[in-house]
């Protein structure tokens, strides 16, 4: 390194929050070239991205459900589509309107809270716990015995929803939005 040069932090996010510029009370984000973005570029292109992941998660899913459907067969399959719609109805109790909660408080955070998303995390699992002994008891005791298969496997599932449910509330709540509709 050659003495007229600065030694440069290393990068981290709050060097990368830092970096960004204010301009008349709206955060811009450089592009590329170094130019701030524009706040309406910066809206179409959020949303084009949230588009594109919308369409190309329901493709895959179209294309998963129908090769399921080929390779189960219409018995199989019905069965496998029962107990995904008996399960589905237990996977209530494992969001319990934890969603807005954990939006709102991530969001009123300026750091986000270690402690807090560790609780809601356990919390979560607790309750992805209880549904799924729910629906373990209630095929037990309300399910045919040539269906309790099926729903012991869509039991084994059951958590991960929780999971993938706090995961997305977690980054919901750190998402900041810069632009006001005039």
């Amino acid at each position: 390194m050659a003495d007229s040069e600065a030694p440069r932090p290393p990068s981290t996010h709050r060097h990368r929050h830092a970096a960004r510029r204010r301009l008349d009370g709206q955060v811009a984000v450089e592009a590329l070239n170094g130019e701030p973005a524009s706040p309406e570029r910066r809206v179409a292109r959020n949303t084009l991205l949230l588009v594109a992941q919308r369409v190309f998660v329901t493709i895959v899913g179209i294309g998963v459900m129908a090769m399921l459907a080929r390779h189960l067969g219409p018995d199989d399959f019905g069965l496998f589509e029962y107990a995904m719609a008996f399960a589905g109805t237990f996977t209530m109790v494992a969001g319990f309107g934890l969603r807005a909660v954990t939006v709102r408080t991530v969001a009123a955070q300026a750091e986000p809270d270690g402690r807090y998303l560790g609780a809601m995390l356990l919390l979560r699992l607790a309750l992805a716990a209880v549904a799924t002994g729910g629906l373990l008891v209630t095929s037990v005791f309300a399910v045919a015995a040539d269906r309790r298969e099926a729903l012991y496997v869509a039991a084994v599932g059951l958590p991960l929803p929780a999971l993938a449910a706090f995961a997305l509330d977690g980054f919901a709540g750190l998402e900041r939005f810069d632009v006001e509709a005039k």
